[in-house]
């Protein structure tokens, strides 16, 4: 993870050296006597330069670019202990920015079975699956099912029903903008034919036009949040341990950096303490605006 964690950070910084003042980049273009901490070499390097758009090498040192330029000339910046890695003729760009993202609220989203899938009965098998595979999990979680695979009126209880009868199942959508619950899950949270809608006109529980029971569709956040927080309380402590699951994923992305947009389902104290503390343990793989 270190070693992710320091590469990480370094191609981050080729988007500023890249765009560097002339000062600056003829420090990247002088070799000095600075040993890299590693150099990358025979590489396709694109830099976002329009002056030299394109190199060989990059030798880094810390979290800083120190040359940019011609695999030869690189070779002066090699001590006995940097790490040396041969592109091999691959592609090496800057570390890309992540502009609208919740990373943390995204990786309480996102717990348990994937649902990308293009049918209702591929979603359901999934689900059933991942529950008989799981049969100690209080409540069934899954992410990622698709607003086209069902009328505007949304997904029903009925349908989690059929396979899932005697657990809560929760299932947020694609966009984290819809969750899906089943009866039990409804149940737990006391959504009734006279529960409020948490912000009307904006987040609520669809009804059945007759009965106005609730048809288990949530629409928006409030409605989510409002199941979520009576069936499965999120405390500081399970956001962290599933944002750090959720960590090694970015740097292999190539992602450098992000722009949280919001810590909705926890709070900005936790939230910042979250990134704190991951900070301190040196396990924060990009920068956080």
């Amino acid at each position: 993870m270190e070693s992710l964690i320091r590469l990480a950070r370094a191609l981050f910084t080729i988007v500023s050296m890249m765009l560097a003042t002339p000062a600056t980049q003829a420090l990247a273009d002088s070799p000095s006597n600075t040993a890299a901490d590693m150099l990358f070499t025979n590489g396709k390097v694109y830099t976002v330069n329009e002056a030299q758009p394109w190199a060989e090498a990059v030798a880094v040192e810390g979290n800083k670019i120190i040359y940019v330029g011609s695999s030869s000339t690189t070779k002066k910046y090699a001590g006995k202990n940097t790490r040396i890695i041969d592109l091999d003729g691959k592609m090496l760009l800057p570390g890309f920015i992540e502009g609208h993202i919740h990373p943390i609220t995204g990786a309480i989203a996102s717990v348990g079975v994937d649902l990308q899938f293009d049918t209702i009965e591929e979603v359901l098998g999934a689900v059933k699956k991942y529950a008989d595979a799981n049969p100690e999990m209080e409540i069934i979680r899954g992410f990622g099912w698709r607003y086209p695979l069902f009328p505007v009126t949304g997904p029903t209880k009925e349908q989690l029903d059929s396979i899932i009868p005697d657990r809560p199942v929760y299932l947020i959508a694609i966009d984290a903008h819809s969750g899906w619950a089943n009866s039990m899950a409804l149940k737990m949270a006391g959504v009734t034919t006279d529960t409020p809608d948490p912000q009307p006109g904006f987040s609520h529980y669809q009804r059945d036009p007759k009965t106005k029971e609730a048809t288990g569709y949530l629409v928006e956040v409030p409605a989510m949040i409002e199941v979520l927080s009576d069936i499965q309380p999120q405390t500081k402590q399970r956001a962290a341990e599933e944002f750090e699951k959720l960590l090694p994923q970015f740097p292999a992305a190539g992602i450098t950096s992000v722009f949280d947009a919001g810590l909705g389902g926890i709070g900005e104290e936790y939230g910042f303490q979250i990134y704190t503390e991951l900070e301190k343990r040196g396990k924060l793989p990009m920068r956080v605006v």
